[in-house]
């Protein structure tokens, strides 16, 4: 297998985690779930971790990860700030430099 292609499925599991974690902390605290406290806790500290690895990138980088990681995906989100070739180009970076973070 790529490593490009490593990174994407490996980035695509991390947004599928920190996307499952934080519905399942969210709906703990507004008591729609019920969770024993130590696994919401560790879901908590999953979010906590994979923002704080988020944090110390660039801040285009940044962006990258809250969009492809962070957040629900959006298809072409990246039209709004930068140019194909540049997001292309920047996102591989980002994926690499935060998966060194975690």
């Amino acid at each position: 297998m790529r490593a490009d292609k490593k990174t994407e499925i490996e980035i695509q599991l991390l947004n599928e985690v920190y996307i499952r974690s934080k519905k399942m902390v969210e709906d703990t605290d507004r008591g729609l779930l019920i969770f024993r406290p130590d696994r919401i806790e560790a879901q908590r500290k999953i979010i906590q971790h994979m923002e704080a690895a988020a944090d110390v990138l660039d801040d285009h980088e940044k962006l990258i990860i809250e969009h492809e990681v962070l957040r629900e995906k959006r298809k072409n989100w990246y039209k709004d700030y930068f140019s194909r070739s540049y997001y292309y180009d920047v996102r591989k970076k980002a994926f690499r430099n935060y998966l060194d973070c975690l």
